[in-house]
């Protein structure tokens, strides 16, 4: 499931967002470079992170090039292997970017993904404004890289959580199959946003699970933080206010604000999908979470929140109705040895120490199981 849930990732975001087609999600096809870049993208990024802590002072040497030429000296395989993806990524967004240059009328008449979108936005606006080619192929590689991998873990979380509630699955099964006797095979967006059990499992999902677990931050300047409530430090001293002092680095608990008992209640590490249904506690609003979500923070708040969580639900859940009308997800064999791992995107593995992301399912489809009835 995760091989087949990264390769549709990558495939909706290209079509969604780029307006082409980077053929990773049929066997058939040799896969788009593009496709294996990302895909190797954040596996090898996380082996780097300790290497991150130098970026800020490496930017400060000589020029861009310099910089680069530097990189190529190194001599770790990983930092080449990295260098090679960046290349790669580059070499075929530029690529991609050419192709649907020289397809004008496309940008300009009627093409909906949202480079195209972008790209006629841009052209119309005064030219002391505009975007550069290089800052609209940063924009289409954050899109790409955002809304890949995090998007394939929360679908695997939610379809492992499905495969592990039989009952919960039949009952959006149910809401999904009626949408569908009301409004024909394709359920129109306002009405699939709106249906409830779907919407509850989704959220639930991305609060107990967020894909993105934490988030490092690092202060511009000397803060003062005061906390919820009072903090107890090491010594026994009461806390009213934390002193935070300039270029110090945060981790940002994303999960663990996302599952506080003092404002989910006792029951808030429990997946309980029904908590959307019913009214929410009080102090949900009350505690005035500064996400952008839901009062969560599984897309972060402020000018840092994550720029495509407006695209993430709608992905999930026209993935989960069109998969749920299809199959019968069920437990694998050995589902109590799958392993969840902390990492810049959270993903699965069976057993601790395996180094290859995999997670297995029963995967029945639903005219096998008819006949089985039969």
């Amino acid at each position: 499931m995760h091989r087949w849930f990264n390769r549709a990732s990558v495939e909706r975001i290209s079509q969604g967002g780029l307006g082409a087609s980077l053929n990773v999600s049929e066997d058939g096809n040799a896969p788009h470079p593009y496709g294996n870049a990302m895909r190797a993208y954040i596996p090898l990024l996380t082996q780097l992170v300790p290497l991150l802590t130098l970026m800020p002072y490496a930017r400060n040497v000589g020029s861009a090039r310099f910089r680069r030429w530097l990189v190529g000296l190194i001599p770790v395989p990983m930092v080449q292997r990295f260098k090679a993806i960046i290349d790669t990524m580059d070499t075929q967004a530029r690529n991609i970017y050419a192709t649907k240059t020289e397809r004008k009328s496309h940008m300009q008449d009627g093409g909906k993904d949202i480079m195209s979108i972008l790209s006629k936005v841009n052209a119309q606006t005064p030219e002391h404004s505009r975007l550069s080619e290089d800052e609209l192929l940063g924009q289409m590689l954050l899109l790409i890289f955002a809304a890949t991998d995090t998007t394939a873990s929360i679908l695997m979380t939610a379809f492992q959580l499905l495969a592990q509630c039989q009952d919960i699955q039949d009952r959006i099964k149910a809401e999904i199959l009626a949408a569908h006797y009301q409004y024909g095979e394709e359920i129109p967006y306002e009405q699939l946003m709106a249906l409830p059990l779907l919407d509850a499992v989704c959220r639930e999902t991305l609060r107990l699970h967020p894909p993105v677990p934490y988030l490092i931050r690092q202060a511009r300047r000397d803060l003062v933080l005061p906390p919820s409530k009072p903090l107890v430090g090491k010594d026994g001293t009461i806390l009213q206010e934390v002193s935070v002092p300039m270029n110090t680095f945060i981790i940002v608990a994303v999960r663990g604000a996302n599952f506080s008992r003092d404002i989910w209640g006792d029951d808030a590490e429990q997946w309980k999908p029904e908590r959307w249904i019913e009214p929410l506690p009080a102090s949900v609003s009350e505690a005035r979470m500064p996400g952008v979500f839901s009062h969560m923070m599984t897309f972060n708040g402020g000018a840092r929140s994550c720029v495509g969580y407006k695209f993430s639900l709608p992905e999930m859940k026209v993935v989960i109705t069109m998969l749920l009308v299809s199959f019968k997800f069920f437990p694998s064999d050995i589902d109590n040895d799958i392993v969840w791992n902390l990492a810049i995107v959270r993903y699965p593995t069976v057993g601790k120490q395996s180094d290859r992301a995999s997670l297995s399912m029963t995967v029945v489809p639903l005219s096998a199981q008819a006949d089985d009835m039969e």
